[in-house]
């Protein structure tokens, strides 16, 4: 009943020509779904986002990239947070919004550690370099230092950096935090011994 309802709000406010309504009002009924369906819940979240993005608001819709990314980490969608994150990075102007870019890229490679997806993760932090309003920010190096802590397969070496960073990495959303507070796995430990050990050094930026 509420995914019907919620669908024919966006779609009346979508004919309308107000994207950002409908889009928020999307996200609303989405919010209210994602205990009992989450598929249907995700559905709508995709749809607000994707019309923020395609109206040219995407900037505007922080609010919607946040929930749809707390409810993709609540439900274990880990792959499907760290997707939603770097599209709220690519949303924002790096000129005005610089730390909320900054903050995106590193909760991605935070909830790709958190999944385990050692590989996914380095693959989003080499991307994440070209970026230069983050390849000189302070969150790039934590992220290099949380690998380099990986690449040793000691759990007390990426406490450490958790701990001594935990300014920022305390600073990300809250569902993002809770994953930090997780690091690392066992299983993440073994597959970054194996993904990390085999990167060329010369590869690994010295952001020291």
């Amino acid at each position: 009943m509420h995914r019907q309802s919620t669908l024919s709000t966006f779609s009346i406010i979508t004919q309308a020509s107000r994207p950002q309504a409908a889009a928020d009002a999307a996200a609303k009924g989405a919010k209210l779904l994602q205990e009992h369906n989450t598929t249907a819940a995700f559905t709508l979240y995709e749809r607000a986002v994707g019309l923020l993005e395609d109206s040219g608001h995407a900037d505007v819709g922080g609010d919607v990239y946040r929930q749809a990314i707390a409810a993709m980490v609540a439900a274990n969608q880990l792959d499907s947070a760290a997707i939603m994150l770097l599209r709220f990075a690519a949303a924002c102007d790096p000129t005005i919004a610089a730390i909320t870019v900054q903050k995106c890229f590193l909760a991605a490679i935070v909830v790709q550690l958190g999944g385990d997806a050692i590989e996914a993760a380095w693959a989003t932090y080499q991307d994440a370099l070209e970026v230069p309003t983050f390849a000189t920010s302070p969150h790039a190096r934590i992220a290099s230092s949380l690998f380099d802590a990986y690449a040793s397969g000691e759990a007390a070496a990426v406490h450490a950096v958790v701990k001594s960073n935990a300014g920022i990495l305390m600073d990300l959303d809250t569902c993002v935090v809770r994953l930090v507070k997780t690091l690392p796995t066992d299983k993440g430990l073994m597959v970054a011994a194996a993904a990390l050990g085999e990167q060329d050094e010369s590869a690994q930026p010295d952001l020291r």
